[in-house]
């Protein structure tokens, strides 16, 4: 957790983003609404904006040399090259252009009429999030979107599910998904193809098709009442 220090108190002070989470989180958590958190990634297509802008910033066509989940690596990116496309994606407002995959919409419309919380988590700016709403187009509410930064790690995205208390985490790398398996209770992993990744864990269920998420989901937590009452 981010925190900075009281110098009169020594206490430890949340920063004000993290109190709102948690207040929120908590009445919804009272009032049976489970939290289910989704990786940007899986709602949003991020690589044909990406890679439009990768062409522009580097001057030069980009052939796909790798079947990656990293943009860079698909592409063969130096760091180097890598960082100056991410600038550029930045600064062209690229996290405000994305499209939905075409079964994200339903999808998190069907985990909502179970009464789920959706939250979104994305590896991007906190100034980017009205970005995010803008490509999300409605889908889960502004609040509910979270951008850690474009570093964030897989424990940074643990500690966040923790605070949440979140019920279950659906997301493609599956590095983030195996340090998410010991705090929450029902890990997803929507299966792309993509080569060298970890092996997920035993814990990790599989889909194939978005869309087969809330029906898994439901299987699995309907002894937990996920439904509306």
């Amino acid at each position: 957790m981010a925190k900075s220090y009281s110098h009169e108190r020594g206490m430890p002070i949340v920063k004000k983003r993290h109190r709102e989470i948690r207040h929120q989180q908590t009445r919804e958590h009272s009032s049976g609404r489970p939290n289910v958190v989704v990786d940007a990634g899986v709602l949003l297509d991020i690589a044909p904006v990406w890679h439009q802008c990768a062409q522009q910033t580097l001057r030069r066509e980009l052939v796909q040399v790798a079947n990656a989940l990293s943009l860079p690596d698909r592409f063969g990116l130096s760091s180097t090259e890598a960082l100056a496309v991410l600038q550029d994606f930045e600064r062209c407002g690229g996290w405000a252009r994305l499209e939905l995959f075409p079964e994200a919409r339903a999808m998190v419309c069907s985990l909502k009429e179970l009464g789920a919380c959706v939250w979104v988590m994305a590896n991007a700016p906190e100034a980017c999030g009205p970005e995010l709403d803008l490509s999300l187009a409605g889908v889960v509410d502004p609040e509910r979107i979270l951008a850690l930064g474009n570093w964030a790690t897989a424990q940074d995205r643990v500690q966040m599910l923790e605070r949440l208390q979140a019920r279950s985490y659906l997301d493609v790398e599956t590095h983030t998904l195996n340090a998410a398996v010991d705090v929450v209770p029902f890990v997803a992993c929507w299966y792309r193809g993509y080569s060298g990744l970890e092996i997920p864990d035993a814990a990790v269920t599989i889909i194939d098709e978005l869309g087969d998420f809330p029906a898994v989901l439901f299987d699995w937590f309907g002894h937990f009442s996920i439904r509306r009452a």
